[in-house]
């Protein structure tokens, strides 16, 4: 069964095109291709890609219908990783999906709380324990936020700012280098980018609690350096790499907050540490309201961002011509 990309653009409206255009999906040329039909997902990175093996993930997790338990519904609140899973009607050893339509989970999820791009290696390391990468397997990679917030970490005054980009710069050229590392091996591969965490709750207090400089700003800059060298460094011709441009998402979702359904972009929801968070454990906006937040805490999204990445990654599973 093949698709033409061109024949998708014609039925596109003016709206809907925009909307591609901003995502970098292609509506130029006319060559068939051949749907890629992965056979395993493979997750690797930190928190934002994490289930744990009690089923809760680094956001607001959902609970179980049964209220004397109130146990987490892992199914619930999907993080991004899961609802592209789910597409491909794939599940995860720490949250199988209907054993119906799978009897055995084929994907697998290797992201750890906390790593940066340094501990991808081991992450790959552990699943070449199992077995390799193959060219029938679709990987996800979304890591460097702990990078960026560790450079932030060893600004004292301003003149310490290139000392920072220049370590987030050599840790996105490093994380490119695996994505290539990734595609020599024949497997297609999602990468995202990281948000601006200029624009976080903690970007948001470390700018009101300095006065030296616009600490909002050195995050948001360090961010943009960082995903400019992941950029430049990727080998990225459309045909083996989805770039999942969460940067911009985020960045549009800032500037038309009510458009993408949230009330609140400038704090967090939850007032329990992750992956602890539940829909009961909120703060009352959210538990009363039904404030939808952005943010579940100071730099971790929530479940309908969450909702929102998955959506740009399916776009890009589906429409590039892996």
């Amino acid at each position: 069964m093949t698709k033409r990309l061109s024949s998708v653009c014609l039925r596109l409206g003016a709206a809907a095109a925009a909307a591609l255009a901003l995502l970098g999906a292609g509506c130029g040329g006319g060559d068939l291709v051949e749907p890629f039909q992965p056979q395993r997902i493979l997750v690797f990175g930190d928190e934002s890609s994490v289930i744990t093996t009690s089923g809760s993930k680094y956001t607001v997790n959902a609970l179980t219908a049964d209220t004397s338990t109130a146990s987490i519904d892992c199914l619930g609140n999907m993080i991004w990783v899961q609802t592209l899973a789910k597409h491909y009607r794939m599940g995860f050893p720490q949250c199988p999906i209907s054993s119906e339509l799978e009897p055995t989970p084929r994907a697998r999820n290797y992201a750890t709380a906390g790593t940066g791009v340094d501990g991808i290696a081991a992450q790959v390391a552990r699943h070449e324990t199992t077995s390799g990468i193959v060219n029938t397997d679709l990987v996800t990679l979304l890591t460097g936020q702990n990078d960026i917030l560790a450079a932030y970490d060893n600004i004292t005054t301003h003149d310490d700012m290139q000392g920072a980009i220049d370590a987030v710069e050599a840790a996105g050229t490093r994380l490119g280098n695996i994505v290539n590392n990734f595609t020599n091996t024949g497997a297609r591969v999602l990468i995202g980018t990281v948000g601006n965490l200029g624009a976080s709750p903690f970007g948001l207090a470390e700018k009101a609690s300095h006065d030296d400089f616009d600490r909002a700003e050195a995050l948001r800059v360090l961010t943009e350096r960082f995903n400019a060298k992941l950029r430049s460094t990727m080998v990225n011709d459309g045909t083996k790499i989805g770039l999942v441009q969460i940067d911009e998402l985020t960045s549009t979702v800032i500037k038309f907050p009510s458009s993408y359904g949230y009330t609140n972009i400038t704090e967090g929801s939850c007032t329990v540490t992750l992956p602890n968070c539940t829909t009961r454990t909120q703060v009352a906006d959210a538990l009363e309201s039904g404030a939808r937040f952005l943010w579940a805490d100071s730099t971790r999204f929530g479940p309908n961002f969450h909702t929102q990445v998955a959506s740009l990654a399916l776009q890009r599973s589906t429409n590039n011509p892996f």
